[in-house]
C-alpha cells in the first residue's frame, strides 16, 4: 500500500515547439493548416508530458494515445459506460455500491475516454486523515499515470494511500516514480478458486473487502 506526501510536480522532455504563421480572419488568430495543428498538437504534449522513459517508438504511440484521448469528470461519464467498465474488473457486478462509492461526500473522481470508449478512471476519496484512491483501472499505464496526477494535483500536500496489486508491476512502479513507499502489503483469501482478474489493468482496488 504505497503512501506519500504529495508535492506538485513538473513535465519532462520538454521539446521546442515551432512557431508557425497565424491567420487573421475575424479578429481571431488561429492556425488554419490540418498538419501544422497536429504539429503544435504533439509539440504540446511532448512539452507536458513524462516522455523521457520511452524509447522513440514507444514515445510515438504515447503521444498518439495522449493525442486521441479525452479526461473528463467521471460524473459525466455515462452510468452505463461506468459499470461496463468497471464490470471488466472485479469478480462480480456491483453497480449499486459503486454508484453509492463514487457519490460519497469528499469523493472525486476523472474518466479517460477515447473514440468513445472509457479506457481508464480513477476515484479518489477523503478519509479522517488524506486521501485513499480507488477504484483506478485502465486499459494502460499511461493512462492510468495520467488519471492518478489529475487527481493528485487537486490535493497538494495531502497525504495519499493507494492500494495496488502486487502483480502489477507498472503500477508499482507509477507508484515509485510519485515518490511512494509501501506501508504494508496483505493477502487476500478466496472460498474456492480465485477469480481471474485483469490485474495488469488494475491499478487501485477500491477496498480490501471489494476489489
Amino acid at each position: 500500500c504505497p503512501d506519500r506526501s504529495n508535492s506538485p510536480g513538473c513535465g519532462e522532455g520538454v521539446d521546442e515547439i515551432s512557431r508557425e504563421k497565424d491567420v487573421m480572419s475575424g479578429g481571431l488568430n488561429y492556425i488554419r493548416d490540418g498538419a501544422a495543428i497536429y504539429k503544435n498538437s504533439f509539440a504540446i504534449i511532448r512539452a507536458e508530458s513524462r516522455l523521457a522513459r520511452f524509447t522513440p517508438e514507444q514515445e510515438k504511440v504515447a503521444v498518439r494515445m495522449i493525442h486521441a484521448c479525452g479526461m473528463v469528470e467521471l460524473a459525466d461519464v455515462p452510468w452505463q459506460m461506468v459499470v461496463a467498465f468497471d464490470d471488466r474488473h472485479v469478480a462480480a457486478p456491483r453497480h449499486t455500491f459503486l454508484h453509492r462509492w463514487l457519490n460519497a461526500p469528499g469523493s472525486m473522481g476523472v474518466g479517460v475516454v477515447s473514440d468513445g470508449h472509457l479506457v481508464g478512471m480513477a476515484s479518489m476519496r477523503a478519509c479522517r486523515n488524506g486521501y485513499r484512491f480507488g477504484p483506478v483501472h485502465a486499459d494502460t499505464p499511461q493512462v492510468a499515470d495520467a488519471t492518478i496526477r489529475a487527481l493528485l494535483s487537486r490535493i497538494p500536500g495531502e497525504p495519499v494511500q493507494i492500494d495496488i496489486p502486487e502483480p502489477n508491476e507498472a503500477g508499482l512502479a507509477i507508484a515509485a516514480r510519485l515518490g511512494m513507499t509501501e506501508s504494508f502489503g496483505c493477502a487476500r483469501l478466496y472460498f474456492g478458486e480465485a477469480p481471474e482478474l485483469p490485474t495488469s489493468r488494475i491499478f487501485g482496488v477500491t477496498s480490501f473487502e471489494f476489489g
